[in-house]
């Protein structure tokens, strides 16, 4: 898979636009009920969804040839961040509800904040040694 990566990235892309187009256009064209259209579309959507990931796998385990400190610290605690990230989305969009700024910006905020506060707790419990073992 990662030797022939290009291949995998092309078929992301191939699989994914149809869904886009191909359900309208059929619509348009008078070929499709709604639901029929509504059945394509979630078909195409499941078929973009699990090419994006076979295509993304294969991008980064084949493009990706060095290891950095950084990524295998974010590998390590990936589960852990899984676990405790939502709390601190809550929590950051929460605090943002008030503030008058484009949406965007508070994305980035939320998403950089809740990403580097998990990361934190997570190497926090990493150094608990029996956690560790757990986790």
């Amino acid at each position: 898979m990662a030797r022939h990566w290009p291949w995998w990235v092309a078929g992301c892309v191939v699989a994914y636009n149809p869904l886009w187009f191909l359900p309208e256009r059929l619509a348009a064209a008078g070929a499709l009920t709604v639901s029929e259209r509504g059945a394509i579309w979630a078909i195409l959507w499941v078929v973009g969804c699990v090419a994006s990931c076979f295509g993304f796998l294969a991008l980064f385990r084949g493009a990706v040839r060095t290891r950095r400190a950084w990524m295998d610290s974010l590998s390590r605690a990936a589960y852990i961040i899984y676990m405790v990230h939502y709390v601190y989305v809550v929590w950051l969009q929460r605090a943002l509800m008030g503030v008058s700024v484009h949406a965007s910006v508070k994305f980035l905020v939320v998403f950089m904040g809740a990403t580097l506060l998990s990361w934190l707790t997570a190497q926090g419990l990493l150094g608990v040694s029996w956690l560790r073992r757990v986790l």
